[in-house]
């Protein structure tokens, strides 16, 4: 197989910045999505009348 590229499998700056800036904003975006479904989670048990701090655990209260 034929390298047409004089980089030898190097890749550009421009190259690393544009995978540096996909993860950062996919991983961005799923941090937002998870939190987005804790304080739903806490939203919808408070408005059910569950107080959340009166157990043995805040996570448990959450999602059991």
């Amino acid at each position: 197989m034929r390298r047409t590229s004089g980089h030898r499998g190097r890749r550009t700056i421009a190259a690393r910045v544009e995978t540096a800036l996909v993860y950062g904003l996919g991983y961005s975006f799923l941090g937002l999505v998870t939190l987005t479904a804790v304080v739903l989670a806490y939203w919808l048990k408070s408005a059910a009348g569950i107080d959340l701090f009166d157990g043995h655990s805040l996570l448990h209260d959450l999602f059991y």
